[in-house]
């Protein structure tokens, strides 16, 4: 059996090569790309967890008995793994009593039950091995999967560097000379392999994490505003802050470059945390911002409750009205990796989702009301993780001129479906992994038995002689979702 493989790959392998040669292209799809693949959770009221696998359809998930809390927050840094944060479980005869820590859930992107359905895992100790803290926790952020942060009740600050074990979590150190207040909202940005980071709570606190430890921050606004919500961006010249909250109607932003923290005060109309007027006059009631989300500085989102205008969109001029029209109160909003969707949850567990205004300026949401009909209090969208595809040991032909030779390399598990060549991306390293050495698009894609392909393209000109190994993907703009988690090899010669 084996041999008849082979000899259909090798088969392919030179008729593709023989087609490529002769100026004609495989492809099996058009030349046109695909809106990007989206997966997305929802968390809410009495341990309510949805996910959606398109971000259109939500599917409960089943928690932990001890976890039928309020949910108040979700994270994933990358479409597989996820953290949901809540309440911590109370007396049932007395609410202000807590019996147990603060609910910290985790998905690992792979441990499924029986169902098919999702697993997570109830997070219980410190690193010290003791429990976590008996608070609610009310944000959590996920900057990557080495770097997550929690806050709460009572200025409560969890770190996790990745491990998920009973010894993942370490407390951080509020800062000194800072009413220690509940903080609702985190946000973290990295800027040139530093992290730099925000937290918001009441009475108008702002705190900063500069790598080492959170510090005050003393352009903070103070006062009766209830922050809860902190949102941003950064590039490699700037960052943008946008915080939002209860009380004392305001947007706040702080912007600056990343080597100057611009955003600790003192507060002038240069430095500092800033309270946003002319550009928010549209906006006919602020007092109850729930949650806000920046794409860039002409990309901002705010849900409010208590108000018929629940969504708002910012273009760094002026705020417009978003309404999901068939329910009031929003909770938690999200949008698309590419800034273009957005999708809004809370009251009667209610899931809003729009795409661009129509050619008329026209915007419409789609709204789904899945069971359980909790309310929704928050909801993250990331891209949908790649299907990981497994490459043969060695390209065919194995070894060839730079510009001037076509090979091929050989695969299984590709996702079903059509794979438009151009869409392709062919990387060659030194390492399996590494630093592109050079890059280039398939040029024939030719279907095999089951799942496999036969991907061909012409060595990228310049590559100095050598061994090379080949990994593939498909681009962003592709129409299907694949990389290679292994590589094939090539030698490049003279």
């Amino acid at each position: 059996m084996k041999s008849v493989k082979m000899n259909f790959v090798k088969y392919v392998t030179r008729f593709a090569i023989a087609v490529v040669l002769s100026g004609w292209l495989v492809s099996v799809a058009p030349q046109a790309s695909a809106q990007a693949k989206v997966v997305g959770w929802t968390v809410g009221n009495n341990g309510t967890i949805l996910y959606s696998a398109d971000g259109t359809k939500w599917v409960p998930v089943e928690t932990p008995k001890v976890t039928k809390v309020n949910l108040n927050a979700v994270a994933s840094p990358d479409g597989k793994t996820a953290w949901a944060v809540g309440n911590a479980p109370v007396d049932p005869k007395d609410d202000k009593k807590k019996i147990g820590p603060g609910t910290i859930l985790y998905f690992d992107g792979k441990t499924l039950n029986d169902d098919k359905q999702q697993v997570w895992k109830q997070q219980e100790k410190n690193d010290k091995g003791k429990p976590l803290p008996p608070v609610h926790f009310y944000g959590v952020f996920s900057l990557d999967s080495t770097h997550t942060w929690v806050v709460g009740e009572g200025g409560t600050i969890l770190y996790s560097n990745g491990d998920t074990g009973e010894n993942g979590w370490q407390v951080q150190k509020f800062p000194k000379g800072v009413q220690q207040v509940n903080l609702y909202g985190v946000f973290f940005t990295k800027i040139e392999n530093r992290n730099y980071g925000w937290a918001v709570g009441d009475n108008g606190v702002i705190i900063y994490y500069d790598g080492a430890e959170w510090v005050k921050v003393t352009s903070s606004p103070g006062g009766t505003i209830a922050f809860r919500s902190i949102s941003g961006y950064g590039d490699k010249k700037s960052y943008y802050l946008n915080a939002v909250g209860d009380k004392d109607r305001g947007i706040w932003k702080c912007q600056g470059p990343p080597n100057q923290n611009k955003c600790l005060g003192p507060q002038n109309k240069d430095i500092g945390w800033t309270k946003l007027t002319g550009n928010a006059g549209t906006l006919k009631d602020q007092s109850n911002m729930r949650v806000v989300q920046v794409f860039d500085g002409n990309n901002k989102w705010i849900g409010q409750i208590g108000v018929d205008e629940n969504v708002y969109q910012g273009n760094g001029a002026d705020w417009f009205p978003r309404s999901t029209g068939t329910f009031k109160d929003v909770y938690g909003l999200s949008l698309s990796p590419d800034g273009n969707s957005a999708w809004a949850v809370g009251q009667g567990g209610n899931i809003a989702y729009s795409g661009k205004p129509d050619k008329k300026g026209e915007f419409k949401w789609t709204v789904v009301n899945p069971a359980p009909k909790e309310q929704l209090n928050g909801i993250v969208i990331r891209p949908a993780p790649k299907q990981q595809i497994k490459l043969e040991q060695s390209a065919s032909p194995d070894s060839g001129i730079a510009g001037v030779n076509y090979v091929s390399v050989s695969g299984s598990d590709f996702p079903d479906g059509d794979i438009n060549a151009n869409n392709v991306t062919v990387v060659l390293a030194t390492e399996c992994h590494g630093t592109a050495s050079a890059s280039t698009s398939a040029v024939s894609i030719v279907s095999g038995s089951g799942d496999s392909q036969l991907v061909s393209f012409l060595l990228p000109a310049g590559l100095d002689p050598g061994q090379y190994f080949i990994s593939i993907g498909d681009s962003e703009e592709g129409d299907a979702n694949f990389e290679s988690s292994n590589c094939s090899e090539v030698n490049v010669v003279q």
